[in-house]
Parts: C-alpha cells; sequence; structure tokens
C-alpha cells in the first residue's frame, strides 16, 4: 500500500514537472504575441496557423531540451488519454473561440446600427474568450499558472474596451508578459538542472 502511495506521489511530481520548465509558457505567449501581430497588422486570417504551430513546437523544445536535463517523464494510460483529449480539445477551443471572436469584431464593427456600447465590448471578446481557454487549459492539465494568465487576458480586454484599443492589443500585450514569464521560467529550469557531463 505505501509502495502505491509513494508511486503515485513520484508520478504526481513527475507530471508536474513537464509544465514547470518554461516552455510551454514560451511557446504559447511567442503565439499568442504573433497573432496579436497579425491581427494588428490585418492579417488576422492568418491567426490559426500559430496554434497549429505552437503545440509541435513546444514538444519538440521539451524533447531536445528538457528530457535530456530532467529525464522523460511518461504518464500512466489514463494520464496519456487525458492529456491527449485534453490538447486536442485545447487546440481545437482556441481555434474556434479565436475564430467567432474575430468573426463577432468585424460584423460589429462593420453594423454601423448595433449600438456603441456593443460595438466596444466586442472589441474585448478575443481576450475575454482566450481568458476561459486559459482557465480551461490550467484545470485540465493543472498548470497553476494560467489562472494568473486568465487575469492578464482579462484586464488587457477590458482596457482594449475602455479605450476602445484594436482587439489584437490585449493578445500582443498579454502575450508578452507570458512570454517574459517563460523565459524566467526556462533560466531558473536550466540552472536547476544542468545538462550532464556524459551528454554535454
Amino acid at each position: 500500500m505505501t509502495e502505491q502511495i509513494d508511486l503515485e506521489s513520484l508520478e504526481r511530481d513527475s507530471y508536474r514537472t513537464t509544465w514547470s520548465d518554461g516552455l510551454l509558457d514560451l511557446c504559447a505567449g511567442v503565439g499568442l504575441a504573433g497573432m496579436g501581430a497579425l491581427w494588428l497588422t490585418e492579417h488576422a486570417g492568418l491567426g490559426g496557423v500559430v496554434p497549429a504551430l505552437a503545440i509541435p513546437l513546444w514538444m519538440a523544445a521539451r524533447k531536445s531540451i528538457s528530457e535530456p536535463r530532467s529525464g522523460y517523464f511518461r504518464p500512466n494510460e489514463e494520464r496519456r488519454r487525458k492529456i491527449r483529449f485534453g490538447l486536442a480539445g485545447v487546440l481545437v477551443l482556441g481555434v474556434v473561440m479565436l475564430g467567432l471572436g474575430l468573426t463577432l469584431y468585424v460584423a460589429r464593427t462593420g453594423d454601423a446600427g448595433g449600438g456603441i456600447a456593443a460595438a466596444r465590448i466586442v472589441r474585448g471578446l478575443p481576450a475575454i474568450l482566450l481568458a476561459l481557454l486559459a482557465g480551461l487549459s490550467g484545470a485540465v492539465f493543472g498548470i497553476p499558472r494560467m489562472p494568473a494568465y486568465a487575469v492578464v487576458l482579462l484586464v488587457s480586454g477590458g482596457v482594449c474596451v475602455w479605450q476602445e484599443l484594436h482587439p489584437g492589443w490585449p493578445m500582443l500585450m498579454s502575450g508578452l508578459v507570458v512570454t517574459a514569464t517563460g523565459v524566467v521560467l526556462v533560466w531558473r529550469f536550466l540552472r536547476r538542472y544542468p545538462l550532464p557531463r556524459e551528454a554535454s
């Protein structure tokens, strides 16, 4: 019984390490900032490609940077199913939310009779939807930083509504915050887990 509890505890600790290297934050932050920049430069249609590139990039970075230092974590079958389902769901939901926000923004801003208040609220809608996605990701994968990122997105979305800014700005600024956090976490991870001598 004690051995089973120890193995479960070890599995949970190893799983947490998967998200502690900062690479996910770095890839997500660059992707979010990239989507904001694309929208600001009138290339929002390309934003849906970013999530499809970010996940493979993160997986490749983990394989080349994290695993040689902290080892390879192989979750049990139940957790693997949850991870696969969660990754697919978050990816699809992210693209759908981005598309929905973009569609509503274009439709509302192009409708002069839609009302000034409604048009202002729609400006912050993409950031609000992404905040919901960040909160969902935190709940699905157990990443404690995600609710904080959700708050950043909500605040930036609120500022966007208040100041009547382009909806790409909250994504760009929030993405820079997440990217900066990822850089700090990666730096700490590399210091804590130096590359083994035989692998250097």
